[in-house]
């Protein structure tokens, strides 16, 4: 079908014009103005909501989404490859802006910076020792995160990569060097989507849903976060799972040495992958993916002691309060003086809740249902159930509905997208402008990130009923 023209004109209008919003964040938010400000954040604007730039980066975050979302439809029934290319190189350039961003949304990228200066720079195991054992290195200025590294090793190591061309004499050359590490990976994981659909249109309308979306350039390239690592790594299992099943285990097991959310995706992979492999080609696969982590492992190892101090550091680092089920749930009885006894129940029933939805998902991949559909769904839950929750938690949450977008999937998509880009400036205004208390604030931000996902599970949940 063939668009009217002014349609496609106004398609390519409002596309470059996205170009100019991001060029008026980057005026409000540039890292060159702002690097020399330790904690800089949407908080510490003057005036907070009341301020023209919250109000203006608001009605940007806005703009941005509609843009993305009118330009996937209109791709979707009229669909052009010159226009498709010239919306992405469109795409492309804002992702480019982003690089200049500082990041805004949250500062872990200076955790990862200094936790790599430790193991590389000062050649200590960060695994062993606090972020912030090193008050004099200028990294720390801008950490804050006061406990041993919290990510999986594989992080570190594929973090040395940007440092053979900027050093790490410049924080924030490094820092820049990071976010093009993010967009190489991002393109990365575009591609995977085109590719799993074997080239065709809705793999092209999969590499536009997830790259061209303006959370994904915010959170992964703006804000730095390595879940776009995981993100990478993860698609790539289920792309190498549908052409080479052999390398699915080894992608996925990389994907949980970055950081370990996707841990509990192994088992589902691995009955989908007997359907695939013979015994003794799976075996080979274990194998490989067992000698993999050997190597990534060992260096920080430590007769063992590796593994209290990876505990120790993602317990510290999701003792934070947020929005997750598990977080409202602690916090409200934190706020009601439980013992420390209560709190640890609590974390075992929710233990509990997830070992009975990993059950359910084997069920379900025994059934053959779809395997990118099970994981999300999975995925999802570890976060809701046994994380804090944050935003760019769903860099990986995106990319698999980009892999393979249905309706149910789309809907989460687009409203994660739209609520999670509006939850910074609304968090601004719920906690200094109306002085909502702690656990209030973070209900009423649980609408903008929490609540779309329980919507989308309680649909999936009523799906496999319905299917048993």
């Amino acid at each position: 079908m063939k668009a009217p023209l002014f349609l496609k004109g106004s398609i390519i209008f409002f596309n470059a014009l996205s170009i100019a919003l991001w060029l008026v964040l980057y005026k409000w938010y540039s890292l060159a103005d702002h690097y020399q400000l330790n904690f800089f954040a949407f908080d510490k604007i003057p005036g907070h909501f009341s301020s023209p730039i919250i109000q203006g980066t608001s009605v940007i975050f806005a703009v941005l989404f509609l843009i993305y979302l009118g330009t996937y439809f209109y791709l979707k029934k009229y669909f052009s490859l010159p226009l498709f290319w010239l919306v992405m190189i469109l795409a492309y350039i804002c992702a480019l802006i982003n690089i200049h961003l500082y990041p805004v949304g949250a500062l872990d990228v200076y955790n990862y910076i200094i936790g790599l200066k430790i193991f590389v720079f000062y050649n200590h195991n960060p695994y062993s020792i606090s972020l912030l054992s090193y008050p004099n290195d200028p990294a720390t200025g801008f950490a804050f995160f006061n406990g041993p590294y919290p990510y999986g090793p594989l992080s570190l190591f594929l973090s040395l990569l940007p440092t053979f061309f900027t050093g790490f004499s410049d924080t924030q050359r490094l820092l820049i060097g990071l976010k093009f590490l993010n967009l190489l990976l991002l393109t990365g994981i575009t591609l995977s989507i085109y590719f799993f659909h074997n080239k065709q249109k809705e793999g092209l309308l999969g590499a536009f849903l997830f790259f061209a979306n303006p959370l994904i350039l915010f959170e992964a390239i703006g804000n730095v976060h390595n879940d776009t690592l995981v993100a990478f790594f993860l698609i790539c299992a289920f792309l190498v799972l549908k052409k080479k099943p052999f390398f699915a285990l080894p992608f996925l097991l990389l994907s949980s040495l970055v950081k370990f959310f996707t841990i509990p995706l192994l088992p589902i992979l691995f009955i989908e992958a007997k359907r695939h492999l013979s015994k003794k080609t799976l075996l080979l696969s274990l194998f490989l993916s067992l000698l993999l982590l050997i190597i990534i492992v060992l260096p920080f190892w430590e007769g063992g002691k590796l593994i209290d101090w990876l505990l120790s550091g993602t317990t510290k680092a999701q003792s934070l309060s947020n929005v997750s089920l598990y977080s409202l749930v602690r916090e409200y009885f934190q706020r009601n003086d439980a013992t420390k006894e209560t709190l640890t129940i609590i974390r075992y029933v929710f233990v509990g809740l997830f070992v009975v939805a990993i059950y359910c998902a084997g069920l379900a991949i025994k059934k053959k249902n779809t395997i990118i559909d099970v994981s999300l769904g999975l995925y999802l839950l570890f976060c809701i159930l046994l994380t804090v929750l944050y935003s760019w938690y769903m860099i990986p949450v995106l990319a698999l509905i980009a892999l393979k977008p249905t309706t149910r999937g789309l809907y989460l998509l687009f409203s994660l997208t739209f609520l999670n880009l509006l939850s910074y400036p609304a968090a601004v205004w719920a906690w200094y402008d109306v002085g909502l208390p702690s656990l209030k604030l973070h209900l009423f931000l649980a609408c903008f990130l929490l609540l779309p996902i329980i919507i989308y599970l309680l649909f999936e949940l009523s799906r496999w009923a319905k299917r048993q």
